[in-house]
């Protein structure tokens, strides 16, 4: 019984983490590609 009650809990947790993930993987990727420029441009 307590078992299944943290698994729920749990899956709505990843759900949301997911979610949040999906929704910022674009700004991750912008910053990401800025941190890079950025980088690159010191090396040179």
């Amino acid at each position: 019984m307590f078992l299944e009650v943290f698994v729920k809990r749990w899956e709505k947790i990843l759900s949301k983490t997911r979610v949040m993930i999906e929704n910022h993987r674009e700004d991750i990727r912008d910053n990401l590609d800025f941190l890079n420029t950025i980088f690159l441009s010191f090396m040179k």
